[in-house]
Order: structure tokens, then sequence, then C-alpha cells
């Protein structure tokens, strides 16, 4: 599990969410909603993945923009092998 989607996970375990509270306030298939939660990117629909990052960080209370700032980190080092930081 990446550090991404521990955060998610705590976030909602910390507030005492489940993760069929999320579905049910999100509609948001429970299996996606799993996938978020293990970084299993790769199983979510690409085109609605940043829609289900907002959606679940809204149903946690946590402010979406910061998660999907750290999403789209993940997707530049993934695809293109970098930090993400500036070149020096």
């Amino acid at each position: 599990m990446n550090p991404f989607s521990e955060q998610l996970r705590s976030g909602r375990e910390a507030r005492g969410i489940t993760l069929a509270d999320i579905a049910r306030t999100t509609r948001i298939n429970i299996k996606y909603l799993e996938a978020l939660e293990q970084g299993a990117f790769d199983v979510l629909p690409q085109t609605y993945i940043r829609a289900f990052i907002r959606s679940y960080a809204e149903a946690i209370g946590t402010p979406p923009e910061r998660l999907l700032h750290q999403y789209d980190l993940i997707v530049t080092e993934r695809y293109t092998g970098a930090s993400g930081a500036p070149p020096a």
C-alpha cells in the first residue's frame, strides 16, 4: 500500500466512517473505494479517478485539493519516473 492510499484509509478510520458509509453517500461502488484504499489505480475507470478521490475526500471531511495534488504527484512519478521535484 502506498502512503497516499494509507492516508485515505487512516483518515476514514479515524473518523469512524466505513467504506459502506462512503459508498452510500457518494454512490461509488465499494470495489472502487477499496481499490482507492489499496492504491490499485489500474482497477479504477481512468476517467473517474479524480472524481472518485474528490468525492471520497469530501465524504471523510478532508480537503479534496490536497489529495488530488498528492494523486497527481503519484501519477507523474509512476509514468515519468520523476519525483515531481523541479530540476536543479
